[in-house]
C-alpha cells in the first residue's frame, strides 16, 4: 500500500485518507478478502500518523463494511459488495 500521498494539508481528515488507501488496496486486490491488514503500528510506521489516526481509520473502514476485526488476531479485508 501506498501512503505518501497521506498528509496534512489536504481536504480531508487523516484517518479518511488512510481508509482510503486502505480500501483502494482491497478494491484493486492487493489486499484480498480474508486477508489480514496491516497491523496498527505497521499502518503508523507506514503512514506516518499516530496511533489514534491508524485505529480511527480501521474503525471507519469497520463501520462502512471494508473490513472487520476479530478480538486478539487483527483487522481483515471484507468480501466486496457487489455494484
Amino acid at each position: 500500500m501506498d501512503f505518501s500521498g497521506v498528509g496534512r494539508g489536504r481536504d480531508k481528515w487523516l484517518h479518511e485518507q488512510v481508509a482510503e488507501v486502505i480500501e483502494a488496496a482491497i478494491a484493486s486486490g492487493e489486499l484480498r478478502p480474508g486477508q489480514m491488514l496491516p497491523s496498527e503500528q505497521e499502518i503508523v510506521h507506514q503512514a506516518r500518523v499516530s496511533r489514534w489516526t491508524a485505529r480511527r481509520a480501521v474503525a471507519l473502514l469497520r463501520d462502512r463494511g471494508t473490513v472487520y476485526s476479530r478480538a486478539h488476531l487483527g483487522s481483515f479485508a471484507a468480501e466486496r459488495k457487489p455494484g
